[in-house]
């Protein structure tokens, strides 16, 4: 790659990241003011509020953040070939440089810049989840997804009925904690009830008046996990697979990590697109269409199981209730990573065949 093509991408890849970053330096300084999470004389359970308020500002930063990223990324994407039309680009037809390496440095730039996003987002986000995260109550071990289990729909338990789910055999560390998704229901004498969890001689009690989870120490090697209505009211098991398992994680920044590098796969999965179809309509055509067809992705595959392989979809929302409960997301999965990488392709492919007319003809959107 020659310097002209070094420059070309630089120069879509730091707008986004400039734009943004301002942004970004300004919200850090204003989350990190000395003596924000400081927390004297309070009740263990007051902190628990605390603590579980600084993780819902770090998930509501990552939502927002990345409707706006977005939205700026498919934009910006999209407005490029159709600059390119109108002569923009003129000053590399003296680089040498084929229209194939220019398409690409332009992209590689554009996805790069995209993708830059999700670090400035991150940043933000920890910052306000480590401002929330002080004390006892934030001392116990990060947590990460490990199984599933359970039935593959919602039934109902009335008072005295018990539900039993047999985990299959896997040695589990001491601290990994197993859990029930449960909700009061209609039915029996009361709007609300009292649910038991047991596992492996643990128990704990919970009174159900909303859907909550019931939670006690997982089994380290196999076993049954019970849920008993003990109340007098009905209380339903959400399907489906309503048990999981969490292990202790390993993940750096408190799983921020995690779930910023499926925001990347995210944002370069629209910027590719909004890329590629920018060179055949209009810009503005281009980037809703790329969001529209985003989003018509995630609603068709939303009951199958490639779900989790679309950028954007079930694993980012997964993620992102993970980090709302102070726990991590699980690694990123491959499926992600090669669907991200073949919007890439396809945005190239569909960009070099529009603008292979390039300085010949122009253009207006």
């Amino acid at each position: 790659m020659n310097l002209a093509l070094l420059r070309l991408s630089a120069r879509r890849a730091a707008p986004t990241v400039a734009l943004l970053g301002v942004a970004a330096i300004t919200l850090l300084a204003a989350a990190g003011q000395p003596g924000r999470a400081e927390i004297v004389e309070v009740s263990p359970r007051f902190e628990e509020v605390i603590v579980s308020a600084g993780e819902l500002a770090a998930s509501t930063a990552w939502i927002a953040g990345l409707v706006v990223a977005s939205a700026f990324t498919v934009l910006f994407a999209a407005r490029i070939p159709d600059r390119w039309f109108q002569h923009e680009g003129d000053w590399l037809g003296t680089s040498g440089a084929s229209r194939s390496s220019i398409v690409r440095a332009g992209l590689a730039g554009t996805v790069a810049g995209a993708a830059a996003l999700s670090v400035i987002i991150g940043l933000i986000a920890g910052s306000w989840g480590r401002a929330g995260s002080a004390g006892p109550a934030s001392e116990g071990p990060l947590l990460e997804l490990a199984m599933l289990a359970g039935p593959s729909r919602s039934f109902v338990l009335m008072p005295g009925e018990r539900f039993e789910q047999a985990l299959p055999e896997r040695t589990l560390p001491p601290e990994a904690r197993v859990r029930v998704r449960v909700a009061p229901a209609l039915g029996a004498e009361g709007p609300t009830t009292e649910a038991l969890i047991e596992s492996a001689g643990q128990t704990s009690e919970l009174k159900v008046a909303r859907q909550a989870w019931l939670e006690v120490q997982a089994p380290s090697s196999g076993g049954l996990i019970a849920v008993t209505n003990i109340g007098s009211g009905a209380l339903a098991l959400m399907g489906p697979d309503p048990v999981e398992v969490w292990r202790p994680s390993s993940a750096l920044g408190n799983g921020h990590l995690r779930l910023g590098v499926q925001a990347a796969l995210h944002l370069a999965f629209l910027a590719a697109l909004a890329f590629g179809l920018g060179a055949w309509m209009g810009p503005g055509i281009a980037a809703c269409l790329s969001l529209a067809l985003w989003l018509g992705a995630r609603m068709a595959l939303a009951s199958t199981g490639a779900a989790d392989a679309l950028p954007g979809g079930a694993a980012l929302g997964a993620a992102i209730d993970a980090i709302a409960e102070g726990r991590s997301p699980q690694l990123v999965r491959p499926a992600l990573a090669l669907t991200a990488a073949g919007a890439v392709l396809a945005g190239f492919a569909l960009a070099r065949t529009s603008l292979g007319t390039w300085r010949r003809e122009s253009r207006s959107s």
